[in-house]
């Protein structure tokens, strides 16, 4: 939430995070205050990317070798409406890679993988870095993984006691 130390913008229209932090990114470029350089976090979902304003922002970033960016992309393969195999099968790694984009694919529930790609993204000097972290929706709790119901549904009190008995 906005609420937190660190976070300056959360979003509710799908994509238009992700035109917000890359115009963040481009401005701490553009910057001639040193306290302004520093790199701009994106995190994103499948359907996020979906959207044209996502990809166009990220087009953009990519042309403007934005390194000081870095995305999180959490691709489970489901969205609000179901399964994305029903209405995408784009690439978004080969994507990312034509619009300029430092591509690197992780097991997104790797906690050491996620550091050492965000460690990398921070020494890319010509280029943004999108992070494809490749997840299971609710991995590790039986009624959850894989399950579009909880993309949209918070557990009640009684779901969410069994759910930290499962990962616990």
């Amino acid at each position: 939430e906005i609420e937190t130390p660190g976070i300056d913008a959360n979003t509710g229209p799908l994509g238009q995070g992700l035109g917000m932090g890359i115009g963040m990114a481009l401005a701490e470029k553009a910057s001639s205050n040193s306290s302004l350089k520093r790199f701009t976090y994106i995190l994103a979902g499948d359907g996020d990317l979906q959207e044209p304003i996502a990809l166009g922002a990220s087009t953009l970033a990519g042309h403007w070798k934005l390194s000081n960016l870095i995305m999180f992309y959490d691709k489970n393969d489901i969205q609000i409406a179901g399964n994305t195999s029903r209405v995408d099968s784009t690439d978004y790694a080969k994507l990312y890679d034509a619009m300029g984009w430092h591509v690197q694919e992780i097991d997104g529930h790797n906690h050491n993988l996620i550091i050492k790609s965000c460690k990398l993204a921070t020494k890319e000097k010509k280029k943004p870095t999108v992070v494809i972290a490749n997840t299971i929706k609710g991995k590790g709790v039986s009624f959850m993984e894989n399950s579009v119901l909880w993309h949209y549904r918070a557990p009640d009190n009684a779901e969410l006691e069994r759910a930290l008995k499962e990962i616990n």
